[in-house]
């Protein structure tokens, strides 16, 4: 019986924090115990990792294994469940402990051993880099977005039994492709001379991406068109501002955006809830907002949005940031956004002919009167 560490990542926010993660064999009942977890994550944590192990292939150690996690973590992520699992093998003997020393693993396990993708893989192995940890394992379907952190050494994995073979026999494969999907790359396929005439819209476009300015459109026009070509002329992203934006693209579960030189352009619907609009702390997911974070944020039919979530905007636009509390922690998001609103005259359907007397005219605009 030995002992093993390793290490993987945990997310407040944006921020990226390396964890330790110690294992323990003792002489004694066939046991797993979970220490520094938030009480009600340690069954759930403790049955899949048994779970994954065993469906793996691989014997469950006859030890007393203890797991622990330093600094405690207030809030359990999944993607810790590799580095628990192959510290508690180690640490059994079914792994050397030095193969596993240096390199952070990250990674939900299913119960049937396959290592499921994760959320945020883009600061959390930029935050391994940074601590000095190069070599780190994710899941295979995160290894292209992970491959583009400068100075990572990706190695993929699918299956938790092929993680303990190759560690067990040091054949790690490198992730090299950097090459982006054509079919998950955004691009800019849009341009402000696609629009026929609106010669006014057309300059009020300009002036707000020269300037910086916010904008409100009024009336029956093309608002969704003219809010996507302001995307093409607005300046391109470079550098920090650029990993930024994919960081926060990755945090919300969408791989495609990797760093890159378009704004983005975040549209909600209004009937979307204040946690979609501005985030949510449970879950440690940005929200509409952060998501048009440097870019364009496009929220259509104005008047028809919660007054809850009109009033909320003030703080991004006056900070360039959403502060979120919940029980125990609280998080911030980038938001530092170009709001695009439109509004038509009245409530009455677009291409319906308006019979709306002016008093409900005026109600229906006095909803933006914040």
């Amino acid at each position: 019986m030995s002992h093993a560490s390793t290490r993987t990542i945990t997310l407040t926010g944006l921020s990226a924090h390396v964890v330790d993660v110690e294992a323990d064999a003792a002489p004694g009942d066939a046991e797993l115990h979970l220490l520094g977890l938030p009480e009600l994550s340690v069954w759930p944590a403790r049955a899949r990792i048994r779970a994954a192990i065993l469906n793996s292939g691989t014997p469950w150690p006859d030890a007393r294994i203890t797991l622990s996690v330093t600094p405690a973590l207030p809030v359990y992520n999944a993607a810790a469940d590799l580095a628990l699992a192959v510290a508690a093998l180690a640490a059994a003997g079914l792994i050397p402990p030095e193969r596993i020393a240096g390199r952070v693993f990250l990674g939900e396990l299913a119960l049937d051993g396959q290592i499921r993708p994760i959320r945020g893989v883009l600061p959390m192995v930029a935050a391994a880099v940074r601590a000095g940890f190069s070599t780190v394992v994710v899941p295979a379907e995160c290894a292209w977005e992970a491959a583009h952190v400068p100075g990572a050494v990706v190695m993929p994995a699918t299956w938790l039994a092929d993680v303990v073979d190759q560690l067990r026999h040091a054949a790690f494969r490198d992730h090299h492709g950097r090459e982006p999907d054509p079919a998950q790359s955004p691009s800019c396929a849009v341009d402000l001379a696609d629009v026929p005439g609106n010669q006014a819209a057309r300059r009020a476009l300009e002036v707000c991406a020269a300037g910086g300015h916010h904008l409100f459109l009024s009336g029956d026009g093309p608002a969704t068109m003219l809010a996507e070509r302001l995307l093409g002329i607005l300046p391109p992203l470079t550098g920090e501002t650029a990993r930024e934006v994919a960081e926060i693209h990755s945090l919300a579960g969408h791989p495609g955006r990797v760093p890159g030189v378009t704004p983005p352009l975040s549209a909600p619907h209004h009937s979307e809830t204040a946690a979609a609009i501005f985030g949510s702390v449970a879950a440690n997911r940005p929200g509409a907002v952060s998501l048009a974070h440097r870019g364009v944020l496009h929220l259509a039919e104005a008047p028809e949005f919660a007054r809850p979530v009109l009033e909320g905007l003030c703080r991004p636009l006056d900070s360039g940031q959403v502060h979120l509390a919940g029980v125990g922690r609280s998080v911030r998001y980038p938001a530092r956004f170009t709001l695009i609103l439109d509004a038509r005259p009245c409530p009455c359907p677009e291409g319906r002919d308006c019979a709306c007397i002016p008093e409900v005219r005026r109600r229906y605009r006095a909803r933006l009167a914040l």
